[in-house]
């Protein structure tokens, strides 16, 4: 499913439904490359692994993203100011000339959500 094509549903809660924000669970890893997001509110957002190249981020509201492994190469419109008030690390993949704000880690920060999946393959 595409990151245009949200889950729908009982389970999906109503503002995510329909203020368009990306808080529902389910978004790690999910494939937005190419998406629209441009204008999109994304404050706190889960999406660490998320495949984002080619997205348009004009205008988005990134701030406590978790981009933690997210592949950002290629972004439309991508700004500094986005990058440095979201949360990532530095398997966060970004395009040439954007660098990693100097407060996200070092090194992929494992979540409880990660030692599940390792415990339930």
């Amino acid at each position: 499913m595409s990151c245009c094509a949200p889950p729908t549903g009982a389970g999906t809660p109503r503002s995510y439904r329909h203020a368009g924000i990306f808080s529902a669970p389910g978004w790690p890893g999910r494939t937005c490359g190419g998406a629209d997001l441009s204008g999109r509110l994304l404050l706190g957002a889960d999406l660490r692994r998320a495949d984002l190249r080619a997205a348009d981020l004009r205008g988005a509201d990134l701030r406590g993203a978790d981009l933690r492994g997210a592949d950002l190469r290629g972004t439309w419109f991508l700004t500094s100011m986005q990058l440095a008030s979201a949360r990532g690390d530095l398997s966060t993949r970004l395009s040439a000339g954007h660098d990693h704000p100097a407060h996200w880690t070092a090194t992929p920060t494992p979540t409880a959500d990660d030692a599940a999946a390792v415990a339930h393959p």
